[in-house]
């Protein structure tokens, strides 16, 4: 490691810290919104207060490790990991002296920021502290770990701390992605594209699963649906899996602007080959559809996917996807009718065969649009609810023993496949669920696989047995 690459590791208290307006500490575009609620600044009050009582031992209140990089060409100290003790403890200062540490240079852009600041500045005026406070400030020592890059964060960023808010796998992505944009327009799209990866960070919707969307998207769906290939090696996700998936196995653009594509047959739905009475051969439409909405962009969910703006119009085309399937209740055709049977019957699947239900959802559509989402929809619910009733129980695994014992992948029947009636064809030959409906002897309504089959048979508006589920399917498609 040369002198350039130095990582710098000190005891630092909160005043000395914040003491250089040269070099201020500064949050970066990627930071996610002040967090903090009632609760957590009610308790470091607690603890602060409680610590008052202690001083005189020559103890200090020690709060963890703090990140930061130092940003030499900017003159700033960027903080990676431990704004939000950070901020609580800025906002404490002002309360205190009527101003801000002159080396504090923080800015938020999301109104979340503002609401939980001011909610924080009320409750620590509420405690009425008194000037013998301030020296308290100065027994407040955080571990400081600065590096001379960002990249280097990656290898020192711990998020074991007890008061941190840490970096999810979304933001670091976002970080390492933000400094892979280059070019001319550097500063300009990096801003755009901070600005509209938060936008969906905040805005995006799933109906039914419990998780921040960021983390639904990138670990749920994203990488399930790129990794889980075959039927051997189905693992569980975790933040340094995919963080190595949306970043190390990513590609490097060296055409700048000019981005890879990967089209899914649906863009090519309305084109044909066109042979002459000579047997020469052309197509009927050459060019592809131009994107009406980030939607429509020609990405495939598999394919390799190019640093900085391609990550970011990769991640935003499927957040935007999953949104239109699991969002607000769309008005009119294919899609409303999918998320009708979605709404009535998918949310009485227990969660984990839900969030599958919602992957392989995302794979068809991602594939062939809205083309006959509604038939493959009920398909696939004619296999994971033949598994619901099966099982009065139902554990996360139960979702890779199913993938591990049909006999193909259905992920990667779906991202093979060229019309969904090969989809359809494979979920609906499936036998261990024909056998499970036709000994099926639930009462409705009465256990948790009576309410599912309650649902079930409300939707097909049916009474009695299951046994004819299949002949039900070809009705409602017909």
């Amino acid at each position: 490691m040369n002198q350039d690459e130095t990582v710098a590791v000190k005891i630092s208290n909160f005043e000395a810290l914040l003491a250089s307006p040269q070099t201020p500490l500064a949050l970066d575009t990627y930071q996610r919104p002040y967090v903090w609620g009632k609760d957590k600044v009610r308790q470091l009050l607690k603890d602060l207060l409680e610590f008052q009582q202690t001083m005189d031992s020559g103890l200090d209140y020690y709060m963890g490790a703090l990140l930061i990089h130092r940003d030499d060409q900017q003159a700033k100290q960027f903080v990676i990991d431990g704004q939000q003790r950070l901020t609580t403890l800025c906002v404490l200062y002002h309360a205190l002296y009527g101003v801000l540490p002159e080396g504090a240079a923080f800015a938020y852009r999301s109104p979340q920021s503002v609401v939980n600041i001011q909610q924080a500045q009320r409750i620590i005026a509420a405690e009425g502290l008194q000037d013998t406070f301030k020296a308290l400030l100065q027994r407040i020592v955080f571990t400081v770990i600065v590096v001379p890059h960002e990249d280097l964060a990656f290898t020192f960023f711990d998020n074991q701390n007890s008061r941190g808010v840490p970096l999810g796998a979304g933001d670091l992505l976002k970080a390492f992605h933000l400094r892979a944009i280059e070019g001319k327009y550097r500063d300009t799209l990096q801003a755009l594209f901070g600005q509209r990866f938060e936008h969906w960070q905040e805005h995006g919707q799933c109906h039914g699963i419990t998780a921040e969307f960021d983390a639904l998207l990138f670990g749920r769906l994203l990488w399930r649906g790129r990794r889980w290939r075959g039927q051997k090696a189905l693992g569980e996700e975790s933040r340094d899996l995919i963080i190595d998936e949306f970043v190390a196995n990513t590609l490097y653009n060296a055409a700048g602007h000019r981005l890879d594509i990967a089209p899914a047959p649906i863009t090519y739905a309305d084109a044909t080959l066109l042979v002459s009475r000579a047997g020469n051969v052309k197509m009927s439409r050459g060019e592809l559809l131009q994107p009406d909405s980030v939607a429509t962009l020609p990405f495939s969910l598999r394919q390799p996917i190019q640093r900085g703006l391609g990550f970011f119009l990769y991640v935003e085309k499927y957040a935007a996807v999953v949104s239109q399937l699991f969002g607000p209740q769309h008005p009119s055709g294919e899609l409303q009718a999918f998320q009708q049977f979605y709404r009535q019957v998918i949310m009485r699947l227990s969660p984990y065969l839900r969030e599958f239900f919602c992957l392989a959802a995302l794979m068809f559509a991602d594939r062939f649009g809205t083309r006959d989402l509604l038939r493959f929809a009920l398909s696939l619910d004619y296999v994971l609810g033949a598994i619901r009733m099966k099982k009065s129980y139902i554990f996360a695994a139960a979702v890779t023993v199913y993938l591990r014992e049909a006999p193909l992948n259905l992920l990667d029947v779906i991202a093979q496949a060229y019309t969904p009636d090969e989809v359809v064809g494979f979920l609906m030959s499936d036998s261990r669920a024909s056998n499970v409906y036709q000994s099926e002897k639930t009462e409705p309504d009465a256990t948790v696989q009576g309410r599912y089959k309650a649902a079930v048979l409300a939707f097909y508006g049916k009474q009695g047995s299951l046994a004819a589920r299949a002949a039900w399917i070809e009705e409602q498609c017909a």
